[in-house]
């Protein structure tokens, strides 16, 4: 293969991650600030639908700030990427982003488990929605999370030789676990877990005939995991700041693939089938009130919250399954002679699949805006008063 083929490939490799790195960065940050100021306000954040989408948009700020820019300056030529040659940054780097994103996925799996039970036309199951039960989910999610991603801290390592990324798994073993957790558990898991509760939501809003008051609630997580797996200067991997080993590699492979990608989006797919199924059985709406709240108008927030849950969970699976499936890929094929056009076109690849995972981070805001009628009225709500109050100001 000619080396201009190779060179043309490298620079397509630079350019997207140059443009597209910035366009997520930009309207990622400035769309998950806004939606945390749609969600703080009083009228929403007391439903625990509304606390788990807040802390997912303060996650995905998280993982879009320690992921996206490093790499981003490095690529303009403004300042190099630290992350790829010292090992405690390429550790605490690679453990922040990865602890952000289990976040962001698991939460919207509670909230797919909270669609669920406020969709239900039990009382009692609909009881179990509520804002302190939330709490304690999130809370439980935050600490599970930093946990089981610990051991990112072991087995990544910089200056990683023979791999997409300098700051890489630096084993075999690292690859192949970090491959199989992310796909599972933060993908296929969680989609699943979501499109057999969206069954059953359907079913319940099938069986529904009124719609009574009602409040929200979660479901637990588990795992746990080990320490110390990155490093700075490892040979032979895409980046320096890379897994140091072939286990902390194949350990990472895994851990990232299900815990962050397959097991949330399978929760999510699987709740939200539910959701929609509890949906479709509810008939009617009286028009009553609780608290001072026409039940009617929970109903259409209820609504509301659920379609802005589905497209999520959609474009979570969507966007995280192809790295997943490249992730095994370049574990599986780690020890293999490839020519140069090859390791350049898998690099290219490697890019814009590495970027794709950011979307479901930077989108949901413009998602919430499309399919959230409630989220889009609060949004324009907030627009205005600052706009009188600019008016105030200036006068």
């Amino acid at each position: 293969m000619p080396t201009i083929t190779i060179a043309q490939l490298n620079y397509a490799s630079l350019q997207v991650n140059r443009y597209l790195s910035v366009a997520l960065l930009i309207f990622g940050v400035i769309g998950n600030l806004l939606s945390c100021l749609v969600f703080i306000r009083r009228a929403l954040r007391s439903n625990p639908c509304v606390m788990y989408f807040l802390i997912a948009s303060i996650a995905n700020i998280i993982s879009l700030i320690s992921g996206i820019p490093p790499r981003m300056l490095s690529n303009w030529n403004i300042y190099p990427d630290q992350t790829e040659t010292i090992s405690a940054l390429c550790k605490s780097r690679i453990f922040v982003l990865l602890t952000a994103r289990n976040i962001a996925s698991w939460l919207l799996v509670f909230a797919a488990f909270d669609r669920y039970l406020v969709s239900s036309r039990n009382a009692n199951i609909r009881r179990m929605s509520n804002t302190k039960q939330g709490r304690y989910w999130i809370i439980a999610v935050c600490i599970i999370s930093l946990s089981f991603w610990a051991e990112s801290l072991y087995c990544f390592d910089a200056n990683v030789i023979g791999t997409p990324l300098k700051c890489y798994a630096k084993s075999e073993s690292c690859r192949i676990y970090n491959d199989l957790t992310q796909s599972f558990i933060t993908t296929i898991i969680p989609s699943s877990i979501m499109f057999i509760l969206g069954l059953f939501t359907i079913n319940n809003i099938r069986q529904t005939r009124q719609v009574r008051p009602s409040t929200i609630g979660g479901t637990p997580i588990r795992r746990k995991s080990k320490t110390y797996c990155f490093d700075a200067n490892v040979i032979g991997t895409p980046l320096k700041c890379y897994a140091k080993s072939e286990s902390c590699r194949i350990y990472n492979d895994l851990t990232q693939s299900f815990i962050t990608t397959i097991i949330p989006s399978s929760i999510m797919f699987i709740l939200g089938l539910f959701t929609i199924n509890n949906i479709r059985q509810t008939r009617q709406v009286r028009p009553s009130t609780i608290g001072g709240t026409p039940i009617r108008r929970k109903s259409k927030t209820d609504s509301s919250l659920t379609k802005m849950l589905l497209l999520q969970v959609i474009l979570l699976t969507v966007f995280n399954l192809p790295q997943a499936i490249q992730k095994f890929y370049l574990t599986y094929t780690f020890y293999h002679i490839k020519p140069a056009f090859q390791v350049a076109l898998e690099n290219f690849l490697f890019s814009i699949v590495l970027l794709l995972t950011y979307i479901p981070n930077c989108i949901s805001f413009y998602l919430y805006i499309l399919a959230g009628d409630l989220f889009r009225t609060t949004l324009f709500q907030i627009i205005q008063t600052f706009i009188r109050r600019l008016k105030c100001s200036l006068n």
